[in-house]
C-alpha cells in the first residue's frame, strides 16, 4: 500500500480540515480499500486503466495530475473518473478529460459517492464524495504516462501530388490523420467534413501520405488542414461525426492537433534531349517540386508513351537533379527509337516505384495541366 508522505497529508489536511472520509480499517478483510497502478500510456481515445482496485462501498476512481511541487495530487482538480462498485475490480477503464505528455505522473485516488448518486461532487473541504482514508492516509497511488506525445511533426506546403498529400506525425495511439478544408473566413478547418483520411500506428510515422477521397478535388492555392483523431469506434472504420461521436480529434495542451498547409502549383521542370546511349543509360536534368522518380516509357506508335509499363528509373530528389543518369539495365533499346522521360511523385512505399494506372501510388507529376515528360530520340 502506498503511504502517502507528510507533505501530502499536511496539503490534504491544508485543503480537507476535519475530513469526514470513513476510515475503513474495520471493513471486510476481503474490501479493504487498495489500488494497484503502473506505467502506461493511454489507449482507446485518452483512457488510462487500473489494474486491479478494492473498494468497500459504492465510489468512484478518479485521477489527479501532480501538484506544482510534485510531491502529491493536484487536489480537488481531477482529469479523470469512473464509477466503482463494492468489491475487487480489474481492468477499469478511466476516460481522460485532458492530454497527457510523456513522463507525467498523475495519481489514482478512490472517493466515496456520498452526495447526489452517480454524480462525482467532491470539491474540497465538507463537499460530498470526499477520499477515502485506511490508516489516516488517502488511498491514492502515483503512476507515470509512457507514451510519444501526439503532434504534426512536418507539415508543409507542397503540390498535389495526384490527389496525395504527405506528412510526418507522432501519434500517442493508434488512430487517423485526415484532411479538412478551410472555412471561407479563414479562422480554421471545417469541421467535422473531411476530404480525406489515412490510418496511422502509436509512435513515429514518417512520410505518411493521405489520399483524397473518391470524387474530392482540390485546386492550387486551397489551404487544407492535417488533422490527428483517434480510432475509437469500429476500429479501421473512421466514424467521427461530430459531438459524443467515435474517432474525435486529439487533444493535447489544450489544443486540437492540427495543422495548416496551402497546396503549391506544381513548377517541376523537365530538361531532356535527343542522345546517344552511353553505358546503356541516358541522363535528364530535373527540378523538382516534390521527390519522386524520373522513369522511361517506350513510344506507343502514335508520339505518345505506352503508359504504364516501362524500361528504366532512378529516384530523384526535392530540388534540384543535374545529369541523372537512368539506366535500361536488362532493357534493349534501338538506334533511332523514341522515348519518353517522364516524371512521377513518390507516395507509396518509399524507394518502390508502383505506378500501375488510375488509383495506384506514384502518379505522374501535372504541370500546367500536362504530364511533365518529352520525347527524346536515342541513338547507339
Amino acid at each position: 500500500m502506498f503511504s502517502i508522505n507528510m507533505q501530502l497529508k499536511m496539503l490534504l489536511v491544508a485543503i480537507l480540515p476535519f475530513m469526514a472520509c470513513k476510515d475503513d480499517t474495520t471493513a471486510p478483510i476481503e474490501n479493504i480499500p487498495s489500488l494497484t497502478v503502473e506505467t502506461q500510456g493511454t489507449s482507446n481515445g485518452n483512457q488510462v486503466v487500473i489494474p486491479e482496485l478494492t473498494i468497500d462501498q459504492t465510489g468512484w476512481v478518479v485521477i489527479h495530475r501532480s501538484n506544482s511541487n510534485g510531491n502529491g495530487p493536484e487536489v480537488p482538480a481531477i482529469i479523470g473518473k469512473t464509477k466503482t462498485e463494492t468489491g475487487t475490480s480489474t481492468d477499469v477503464s478511466i476516460q481522460l478529460e485532458e492530454g497527457v505528455s510523456n513522463n507525467e505522473q498523475l495519481f489514482a485516488m478512490l472517493h466515496m459517492d456520498t452526495g447526489v448518486e452517480g454524480e462525482y461532487e467532491f470539491n474540497g473541504a465538507n463537499t460530498p464524495d470526499q477520499p477515502i482514508t485506511l490508516n489516516g492516509n488517502v488511498v491514492t497511488k502515483p503512476f507515470s504516462i509512457n507514451q510519444t506525445n501526439p503532434e504534426l511533426t512536418r507539415v508543409e506546403d507542397q503540390p498535389n501530388k495526384g490527389g496525395v498529400f504527405e506528412v510526418d506525425v507522432n501519434a500517442a495511439e493508434d488512430g487517423w490523420v485526415v484532411l479538412h478544408r478551410t472555412k471561407a473566413d479563414g479562422s480554421g478547418p471545417v469541421v467535422p467534413p473531411i476530404i480525406g483520411r489515412v490510418q496511422v500506428s502509436a509512435g513515429t510515422n514518417t512520410n505518411v501520405f493521405i489520399p483524397l477521397d473518391d470524387g474530392e478535388t482540390v485546386d492550387d492555392g486551397d489551404q487544407l488542414f492535417a488533422m490527428l483523431h483517434y480510432d475509437t469506434g469500429t476500429i479501421d472504420e473512421y466514424e467521427f461525426n461530430g459531438a459524443n461521436t467515435p474517432d474525435q480529434p486529439v487533444v493535447f495542451e489544450g489544443s486540437v492537433v492540427t495543422k495548416p498547409f496551402t497546396v503549391q502549383a506544381n513548377q517541376s521542370t523537365l530538361t531532356a534531349n535527343d542522345q546517344t546511349i552511353q553505358n546503356n543509360s541516358i541522363t535528364v536534368d530535373v527540378n523538382a517540386t516534390a521527390r519522386g522518380w524520373v522513369v522511361v516509357h517506350r513510344d506507343n506508335g502514335s508520339d505518345g508513351p505506352n503508359v504504364p509499363p516501362i524500361i528504366a528509373k532512378t529516384q530523384i530528389v526535392k530540388g534540384m537533379n543535374s545529369n541523372v543518369e537512368i539506366s535500361f539495365g536488362d532493357s534493349t533499346v534501338t538506334d533511332g527509337e523514341k522515348l519518353w522521360p517522364m516524371v512521377h511523385y513518390e507516395t507509396g512505399t518509399v524507394g518502390e516505384y508502383e505506378f500501375e494506372g488510375a488509383g495506384t501510388p506514384d502518379q505522374p507529376v501535372i504541370v500546367g495541366g500536362a504530364v511533365l515528360t518529352k520525347q527524346i530520340t536515342v541513338s547507339k
